[in-house]
């Protein structure tokens, strides 16, 4: 685990840094990519009654 989630809690909370190297903190992606939510959008689409749409047209995809 990166110590930045460290840095922050420490920055912007009053917790002791001994208390915060021994917590258990969350992992993060640091990229999402419309592969990852695809399976998401299509179940949603399944059982909330819309139609599926490509994941990608939720990412910006910046011009070249």
């Amino acid at each position: 685990m990166t110590t930045a989630s460290a840095d922050i809690l420490a920055k912007y909370t009053r917790i002791a840094p001994a208390v915060i190297a021994a917590m258990a903190r969350s992992h993060y992606a640091e990229e999402l990519s419309a592969v990852q939510v695809q399976p998401l959008i299509d179940l949603s689409a399944k059982y909330n009654g819309f139609r599926t749409f490509p994941a990608r047209e939720l990412f910006f995809t910046p011009s070249h």
